[in-house]
């Protein structure tokens, strides 16, 4: 891909991801012109190693392109007035480069990309050494890459859409549940994958739900862990489930997310403090609960109580 940014510009923007990321800073390197508007990186607790960007494209006219890793790029943008014709390494088709339009490349795989825009993409570029061994244990075989189908056609799909836009927000503004968060919204985009890929996640039935043991284990296990330290492949092994099932099957045992769940557990942690300890300031209390700072804590304590920390102290 090709923009009109003179060099020195494109070598000032590879110094500012290369401090950021150095996958994306590899990436630039065969890629010298691509103007990189924002870039972040989370390394979740299970070393996933999350990095998301967002790319301004003016043009596109590459050959034998590659992701240095398995990467998803969605537009969320668009002013271009004609097709972009793709090749991802699996047959030609033709990407719209519409907002929510997605285009699945494999890693190490040549991709020929051709046609005008403007349009702005948001990246998000996964380890596959790690969401390898995941989906052979959802899909109990082992596997080389995603499967064809998703590299092959350009994805307009919600369910994509919507965890794509989660994750990247999430990467804008990271607190201390930030992890499990992206954790979470990577499982949900990896088995969408595959569904779309025609290689679904067997499904537990619909009344299926934790046993009173299982949810004891992930209780004990929330209230052990710091947020920044909770791992979604633990819980789930808590439980002696996959990691694809462990989410639905704790919400239909809960009638809650599992985010929710753990941000629920916190705010009620907190008060619990605010009450046992009156000489503690709210921010004192907001670390010992897991919270980022005063500002996350406030924000979610409102969001779950309905009223400020200070203002629920008050009423008490």
């Amino acid at each position: 891909m090709t923009t009109t940014r003179q060099s020195a510009s494109s070598s000032a923007t590879a110094q500012r991801s290369s401090r950021q990321s150095k996958k994306w800073a590899q990436w630039l390197e065969h890629s010298p012109t691509i103007e990189i508007q924002r870039v972040g990186k989370l390394d979740c607790p299970d070393g996933t190693g999350v990095e998301m960007g967002m790319t301004r494209v003016n043009a596109a006219q590459a050959s034998n392109w590659s992701t240095p890793e398995p990467a998803i790029a969605m537009c969320v943008e668009s002013s271009a007035r004609e097709q972009v014709t793709a090749d991802l390494g699996f047959g030609r088709f033709r990407f719209d480069a519409r907002p929510q339009q997605a285009l699945v490349f494999s890693h190490e795989t040549g991709a020929d990309i051709t046609g005008e825009g403007p349009y702005d993409l948001v990246w998000l570029m996964l380890r596959w050494e790690v969401i390898q061994k995941r989906i052979e244990s959802a899909l109990d075989r082992p596997v080389a890459r995603l499967p064809e189908r998703v590299h092959s056609m350009a994805i307009n799909d919600p369910i994509l859409a919507t965890a794509m836009s989660q994750c990247w927000s999430v990467m804008l503004k990271p607190n201390a549940g930030a992890p499990l968060m992206i954790d979470g919204l990577v499982n949900v985009i990896l088995g969408r994958l595959l569904e779309l890929g025609e290689a679904p996640v067997v499904e537990p039935t619909k009344k299926a739900k934790l046993s009173p043991r299982q949810l004891n284990a992930v209780r004990d296990l929330i209230e052990e862990r710091a947020p920044s330290s909770l791992r979604l492949d633990d819980l789930a092994d808590a439980t002696g489930v996959s990691r694809f099932h462990f989410s639905r099957l704790f919400k239909a045992t809960t009638g809650s997310t599992l985010m929710h769940y753990v941000q629920r557990r916190r705010v009620e942690r907190a008060q619990t403090l605010m009450k046992a300890r009156p000489e503690w300031t709210l921010g004192a209390i907001a670390l010992d609960c897991g919270f980022s700072d005063q500002a996350h804590f406030t924000r979610t304590f409102k969001k779950h109580m309905g009223v400020s920390p200070s203002a629920w102290l008050k009423s008490l």
